[in-house]
């Protein structure tokens, strides 16, 4: 199924479709919306490979935008709506981007933030709550950097193995694609009420969850507080069908009977987790998925069963999405998993001054690192040493960068360490003045990294022992 396709499908239909906090949407308006939508961005010139930032909240607004853009051709940077001020600026000028797309409070700060002239506020868009914010010195189409980047629709962001933000380019026919592999691995169908807790600024809330929702005929609920489990929102709208990360499904705790269906990912789940789940939904389908941004996202799906889950401690990788194939490197018995897929990216994007790394071919390299025993792939860590706080990547050289910038701080080391309740956290042991208080830390990093990027705990110590070469000595 293309673009095309779903539009004309959803313009035929008369019943409800999507809905958030403040309304509801028959499929025919929400195509109408849509069309509306693509004239009032193309009159700002968000159109034919121009690139525009939006800020991608748990909203109609949002998805309506999204629609729009791509259906004028422009390609679409999905940015987390919780980062901060510094960090949409730097954004801007990375990667050229022509029209900023938020709220009338973000515009208004941008623009005050920079006052060269380089932004110029338009003005509201029509039939939306969003404002878009033009810099006219970006206004070129995004194939001028590099021809390969044409069929480029969505980009989504990611910071790899270095921490330095790039975006991962898709076209929006693979990524319908991936949204159509999805629902077969997983039987979702036109009875289905999805509930969307995910932010659809990641991909796997944005395609698993609201393009198969659109493809399969689905009823779309879209939950604003993002991560949370709403027991009266679930029972409201009957909710039949949840995605969550195994950090979320730790506050699963409500019995709900609609639900048949639960999907987990974004994190290791382990056995111990799973059979609770079984336990407490002895009705209720219950898959765990792997994925990656890269590969479109979805890659495969376990659904899990007791017998399987006795034989390790950790829930297995299971079985490769149709057209797909995965496999460890070099056919070994423990290695990087290799990811053969159709709806992989077309590449990144490093920004106008690095320029366009193609995805030569259907092959990704994920740097996820599995052990084959018993036919199935368990997962053994990572290539790079990044902290998984909240199901989120932590970079541990960013946030020890952005220490070191408050005034008073001098060392900082952050490390993974372990909680009873929320898994993997990430601590930072903090060299610094006695002015300073673990509260004003707090306070100067919300500045400067989004919330989830933030160690959970924070400690004053006398020092940190380290080599002659400044290496963390154990």
């Amino acid at each position: 199924m293309n673009l095309n396709d779903l539009l004309s499908d959803l313009s035929r239909r008369d019943e409800i479709i999507i809905t958030d906090n403040h309304r509801a949407l028959t499929g025919k308006t929400f195509v109408q919306n849509v069309k509306n939508l693509s004239m009032a961005l193309d009159e700002l010139g968000i159109r034919n490979k121009r690139t525009c930032l939006l800020r991608m909240t748990n909203s109609i607004d949002s998805v309506l935008l999204l629609f729009a853009a791509i259906v004028n051709q422009a390609v679409v940077f999905i940015a987390n709506p919780h980062d901060p001020i510094t960090k949409i600026c730097d954004t801007l000028e990375k990667f050229s981007i022509f029209a900023l797309l938020t709220d009338r409070a973000t515009s208004v700060t941008i623009e005050r933030k920079t006052r060269d002239n380089t932004v110029l506020q338009r003005c509201a868009i029509k039939q939306n709550e969003f404002f878009a914010s033009l810099i006219p010195a970006n206004n070129c189409p995004i194939t001028e950097f590099d021809y390969r980047m044409h069929d480029a629709d969505i980009a989504i962001f990611s910071s790899g193995s270095t921490g330095e933000p790039k975006a991962i380019l898709h076209n929006i026919k693979n990524l319908l694609q991936n949204a159509h592999l999805h629902i077969g691995s997983i039987g979702l169908s036109e009875q289905d009420n999805i509930g969307i807790t995910l932010p659809l600024f990641y991909s796997y809330g944005l395609v698993a969850n609201l393009f198969s929702g659109l493809i399969a005929r689905s009823k779309i609920f879209l939950n604003f507080q993002i991560g949370s489990i709403d027991a009266s929102w679930i029972k409201q709208n009957n909710i039949s069908v949840l995605s969550i990360t195994p950090f979320i499904a730790k506050k699963l705790s409500h019995n709900f009977p609609s639900l048949k269906k639960i999907t987990i990912g974004g994190d290791i789940l382990y056995s111990s987790e799973a059979r609770k789940l079984l336990n407490n939904y002895p009705n209720c389908a219950i898959y765990s998925t792997y994925g990656l941004t890269e590969a479109g996202p979805r890659v495969s799906t376990f659904k899990i069963e007791s017998a399987i889950l006795n034989r390790r401690f950790i829930v297995p990788l299971g079985n490769a999405l149709n057209k797909v194939t995965i496999s460890l490197e070099n056919d070994a018995m423990r290695g990087e998993l290799w990811v053969n897929t159709p709806t992989h990216m077309l590449g990144y994007f490093s920004g106008r001054e690095y320029g366009f790394t193609p995805q030569e071919s259907t092959l990704i390299k994920t740097g996820d690192l599995y052990e084959k025993k018993h036919g199935e792939f368990y997962f053994i860590g990572r290539e790079k040493k990044i902290i998984f706080q909240g199901g989120e990547k932590l970079f541990p050289l960013v946030v020890e960068n952005a220490i070191h910038n408050i005034d008073g701080v001098s060392d900082v080391v952050v490390s993974s360490s372990q909680d009873k309740e929320k898994g993997e956290i990430a601590k930072a042991y903090i060299v610094a003045n006695n002015d300073l208080t673990l509260q004003e830390i707090r306070k100067k990093l919300k500045q400067h990294l989004a919330r989830s990027l933030i160690p959970e705990q924070l400690e004053f110590v006398d020092y940190i022992p380290r080599s002659l070469t400044g290496k963390i000595q154990a």
